[in-house]
């Protein structure tokens, strides 16, 4: 069983060496056709005068013209620049010119034609030899830079696809952490308010048992009494907790907050201090 990674490389070898020279060859159907013409003079002309054995002739023109379809191919999907367009105008003339040269020197090589003796000499051999080697290796160099710069293009765009997706991460994860705050910060101030609103309550007890402490003991009640002391306690914790937490909190904020006079705010301070609360 292969792994995910060898069976995606296997599909773009696929891909890059069948699949597309494949389609353009298709696509452009009758100068594919046209083109086999070259294939044959290529295959010939490199076993002409015992230079390449058949099985390395006839692959070498078949690889030729599959390489021109496959570059043809990366040709139209390679972003334009002065070097792609170098490359790109570097094997189109090579691929010319290669065809020209071999079709033409096979031609002229024929016993029927017998322009280009059987055995060559300096005059001949030199020529032959460049005519030979020098289009294969220009068009194998273009071709090769032409499918270099479609891969950095390739590489390129994945990873601005990788470096997109990684913002679009941060981003959302900043706008999460953001309605996160949100919510923590409402319910800090529901939770607020609810307090502020005991408080409050308590505040009106409060009042409420300064004013029956004003009574006659006959009018007040024990009842009431010990409840106005609970609250008034609980006022007094609280008031004592607020101070140690912010020392330097306003006085008169603190009252105002409470709703309660700054008098009996300084009275539950003491009675703080007295109770060891400060």
């Amino acid at each position: 069983m292969l792994s995910p990674a060898t069976q995606a490389q296997l599909a773009r070898g696929w891909r890059v060496v069948i699949a597309e020279p494949a389609i353009t060859a298709w696509q452009m159907l009758p100068q594919f056709l046209v083109t086999l013409g070259s294939v044959y003079l290529v295959a010939m002309f490199g076993m002409a005068h015992q230079i390449l054995p058949p099985l390395v002739a006839i692959p070498m023109a078949v690889g030729f013209e599959w390489s021109w379809l496959r570059s043809v191919a990366t040709a139209g999907k390679v972003r334009r620049t002065p070097e792609t367009e170098r490359y790109i105008r570097l094997l189109t003339w090579t691929a010319l010119i290669t065809v020209i040269s071999y079709g033409v020197l096979y031609i002229l090589g024929l016993p029927s034609v017998g322009v280009i003796p059987a055995t060559l000499g300096p005059w001949w051999g030199v020529p032959l030899a460049l005519a030979k080697v020098v289009p294969i290796a220009l068009m194998g160099f273009a071709s090769a830079n032409l499918h270099r710069l479609h891969r950095q293009d390739l590489t390129t765009a994945e990873q601005l696809r990788t470096d997109y997706e990684t913002e679009r991460a941060r981003q959302l994860q900043a706008e999460r952490d953001a309605v996160q705050i949100e919510i923590e910060r409402e319910w800090r101030r529901a939770h607020l308010a609810e307090q502020i609103k005991t408080l409050r309550v308590a505040n009106s007890r409060e009042r409420s048992a300064n004013t029956a402490r004003a009574l006659p003991p006959a009018a007040s009640g024990t009842g009431t009494n010990s409840a106005a002391n609970t609250d008034r306690e609980q006022l007094r914790a609280h008031i004592a907790r607020t101070l140690r937490e912010q020392p330097g909190a306003n006085r008169t904020a603190l009252a105002k907050e409470l709703g309660i006079s700054r008098t009996l705010l300084y009275e539950l301070i003491g009675e703080a201090k007295q109770a060891g609360e400060l």
